[in-house]
């Protein structure tokens, strides 16, 4: 299968009816605020990562409802540091180590904010923590007897990457309270 292929059925939600005013009118019409409307920015990095704790807060009553093994390792959300941030993603997930006792780092990056809508920050939690990365990588290192590169899977990018895209289409599942497109919270 090509990329194309995978994305396509993506790209096909676009034609579900939505819920409120938000998508009415021709695709780039309610597409162009996204990227340019003020609204959907922070003013300040600080708020970045409190945002995503939000959010990892929300979804988690319906972690639990959909997830009957959760796992025992705690995960963080902070900013990326400064001097990495211009090079980094917006988002990614460290391991972390039950034997070493490190939980699970969720790096925000906070760098320039122009570039970091809000309106994709519930897809990137989803994807690179709860239930995403952090939750397959934690509990793949929680089960015994697994070989060492599968509890060790960061070397599988497609396998880990997969778990990601998967979990990013939880949303509604999870309890998602808007859609991700309508105009951000006050």
């Amino acid at each position: 299968a090509t990329v194309c292929a995978a994305v396509l059925p993506l790209s096909s939600g676009w034609a579900r009816p939505a819920a409120g005013p938000a998508r009415t009118g021709a695709r780039q019409e309610v597409a162009e605020p996204l990227g340019t409307d003020p609204r959907f920015y922070f003013g300040t990095a600080d708020d970045r990562p409190g945002a995503y704790r939000d959010i990892a807060q929300r979804i988690d009553p319906g972690v639990v409802r959909l997830f009957s093994r959760l796992p025992r390792l705690p995960f963080g959300i902070v900013p990326v540091p400064p001097e990495q941030a211009p090079s980094q993603p917006a988002a990614y997930y460290m391991p972390g180590s039950l034997d070493l006792g490190r939980a699970g780092m969720f790096y925000a990056n906070t760098h320039d904010l122009s570039t970091r809508p809000r309106w994709n920050m519930e897809s990137i939690c989803l994807h690179e923590a709860v239930p995403g990365h952090h939750f397959q990588i934690a509990l793949a290192q929680e089960t015994e007897g697994l070989p060492q590169f599968r509890a060790q899977s960061l070397t599988c990018t497609a396998y880990v990457e997969g778990w990601g895209l998967y979990c990013e289409s939880l949303g509604d599942e999870l309890g998602r309270t808007r859609p991700e497109h309508v105009d951000p919270e006050p």
